[in-house]
């Protein structure tokens, strides 16, 4: 899981807005994802309700040159190789024309297609 900090008070706590001075939750540090995770990798990753969360990086030509359904099909393949529902993205750095997205999605669609894989 990822830790917020709060630009003004640097106390720890949930994405947003501080609940002590007010100021804007950052994510200081964090590591993008290379690749998608392999099955067992995305079982350990998810949360007891499903979902999964990471940072991903997105070439900025890719942004422009697709629709909104478009880049959120970039933002599942980059996080889980997988389609991904209810995808919240925030911008979280950059470096050139590369964006560091953190993304959060609805990974259960996922986790069932992981379940029959390794089933078989």
């Amino acid at each position: 899981m990822f830790v917020w900090r709060c630009e003004k008070c640097k106390c720890s706590g949930p994405r947003g807005t501080c609940e002590k001075c007010k100021g804007k939750m950052l994510l200081p540090k964090y590591t993008k994802r290379l690749r998608p995770p392999t099955s067992e990798e995305l079982l350990r990753q998810v949360d007891a309700e499903g979902w999964i969360e990471g940072v991903v990086a997105v070439d900025l030509s890719d942004v422009i040159a697709n629709d909104l359904e478009g880049f959120l099909d970039i933002l599942s393949e980059q996080l889980t190789d997988t389609p991904l529902q209810d995808i919240s993205w925030e911008v979280v750095g950059q470096y050139g024309d590369e964006l560091h997205l953190y993304v959060t999605g609805d990974a259960t669609s996922c986790l069932e297609e992981s379940v029959d894989i390794t089933m078989l």
